[in-house]
């Protein structure tokens, strides 16, 4: 669902798949660190494997990426 409204709102559905991916990187490092916070859903793995199939199907998958404020919640977070 929400990369489906990612991808409808213009964003790119690759951040989806970035977030997932440090996720799993945090994972790995660290065991046990997040874990608690998703017990009741579906394996970082498999969200990414699930994701990037979605993403392939998609008819566009490119999306917002230069726009201002979008580059400010980028820093905020990270990235």
């Amino acid at each position: 669902m929400g990369l489906d409204f990612m991808a409808q709102a213009g964003y790119d559905p690759h951040g989806m798949l970035d977030m997932f991916e440090k996720l799993l990187s945090l994972e790995r490092s660290r065991p046990g660190a997040v874990a608690r916070f998703f017990q009741d859903h579906p394996g970082t793995q498999d969200r990414i494997s699930d994701i990037s199939g979605r993403i392939s199907r998609m008819s566009r998958t490119s999306g917002i990426v230069d726009d201002p404020e979008y580059q400010v919640i980028r820093r905020r977070l990270g990235f």
